[in-house]
C-alpha cells in the first residue's frame, strides 16, 4: 500500500470515528426505505454503515475494486470479489442519493434564518455563421439552491455585463464576476436590500475612506503581512455612499505566474503589464452570511 493511499485510509478511518457512527439512524432509515430487493442485491455489506464504509473506501481512498474487495474481507466486512463489490456499488447508487438529499434537508433546517439563496451572474457570448466577431450575448442567473437557472436575457454585441440586468430579491446573494464592478449596477442591488459578492482588479471601482477620501487599495495590500484579511470602505453608487467589505487572498505562486501569463498576453497590444498578486473581492454581506 503506497504512502497516498495509507492516508486516505486514515482518513476514512478517521471520519469513521468521530461522524459516521453517529449518523447510524439517518442511514438505517433511508437503509429501511430501500427497496428490499435492492437490499438485497448488496448482501455481504450487512448494514447500512457496511456499505458506506464500502463506498468510501472505493471514492476517497481511490483503490481498485479488487483492493477494496481484499480491504473488507480483512476488516470483516465480507469476503468479496472485485465483481461483487462493484455489484454493491453500482446498486447503491439510488440509496447514496436518499442520503445526499437527508444530508441537505438537514442543513437547511440548520441554515433557517440565515442567508441561504445563492445565486450566479455571468454573460457568454455567440457568433453567427462566418463572423469573426461577437454577435449575441447570453445573460444569465443561476439559483445554487435549485441548481437551475432564474433568469436569461439575450442581447446583441452591444449589451454589457451588469447587474442591473437581473432582478433581486432582498437577502439574496448574487456572485459576480470582475466584469460586473460597475456602480450603477451595483446601485440596483443595494436598492433592493440584496447582497453582491464581485471580484475585481485594484483599477475596476474607486473607493472612499469613511471620511471621503480615496482608499489606496495597493497601499492596503502592501501592508498586510497575513491573507486572507479585510477591510472596511465605501463606494458611491446611484442610491449613495455604501459600506462594502474588501477581502483579499494571496494567490498561490504558480496561480499568480499563470495569472501574470495570461494578463500580459491579453494586455500586450495595449502596452501595460498588470500585476496579479492577490485576488479580492467586494461585498455588502455581513460576515455572519459569508
Amino acid at each position: 500500500m503506497t504512502p497516498k493511499c495509507r492516508e486516505r485510509l486514515k482518513a476514512v478511518t478517521r471520519w469513521w470515528v468521530t461522524t459516521g457512527r453517529k449518523c447510524v439512524p439517518g442511514f438505517r432509515s433511508t437503509w429501511r426505505s430501500w427497496p428490499k430487493r435492492r437490499r438485497r442485491c448488496s448482501a455481504s455489506a450487512k448494514s447500512a454503515l457496511d456499505l458506506l464504509r464500502l463506498v468510501l473506501a472505493y471514492s476517497v481512498c481511490d483503490w481498485s475494486l479488487r483492493l477494496v474487495g481484499a480491504w473488507a474481507t480483512v476488516i470483516g466486512l465480507g469476503s468479496l470479489s472485485d465483481v461483487a463489490v462493484r455489484k454493491r456499488l453500482c446498486h447503491s447508487l439510488a440509496w447514496l442519493g436518499r442520503i445526499i438529499g437527508a444530508w441537505l434537508q438537514q442543513r437547511q433546517c440548520r441554515l433557517a434564518g440565515r442567508v441561504g439563496c445563492v445565486r450566479l451572474i455571468d454573460a457568454s457570448t455567440a457568433s453567427e455563421p462566418g463572423s469573426r466577431g461577437t454577435d449575441w450575448r447570453f445573460h444569465a442567473k443561476f439559483d445554487l439552491g435549485t441548481f437551475s437557472l432564474t433568469g436569461v436575457e439575450i442581447t446583441d454585441a452591444s449589451g454589457g455585463e451588469t447587474l442591473k440586468r437581473h432582478t433581486a430579491q432582498e437577502g439574496e446573494i448574487n456572485v459576480a464576476d470582475r466584469g460586473y464592478a460597475h456602480r450603477e449596477g451595483w446601485g440596483a442591488i443595494f436598492a433592493a436590500l440584496a447582497y453582491i459578492v464581485v471580484r475585481i482588479t485594484w483599477q475596476n471601482l474607486p473607493l472612499e475612506t469613511a471620511e471621503g477620501q480615496r482608499f489606496d487599495l495597493i497601499g492596503w495590500l502592501e501592508s498586510q503581512s497575513c491573507y486572507p484579511c479585510e477591510t472596511l470602505a465605501w463606494v458611491v453608487t446611484p442610491i449613495g455612499r455604501v459600506a462594502v467589505r474588501v477581502v483579499a487572498q494571496r494567490l498561490p505562486e504558480d496561480k499568480a505566474a499563470a495569472a501574470r501569463r495570461r494578463a500580459r498576453k491579453a494586455a500586450r497590444k495595449k502596452g501595460h503589464t498588470p500585476s496579479f498578486t492577490t485576488g479580492h473581492f467586494y461585498t455588502n454581506s455581513p460576515s455572519s452570511n459569508i
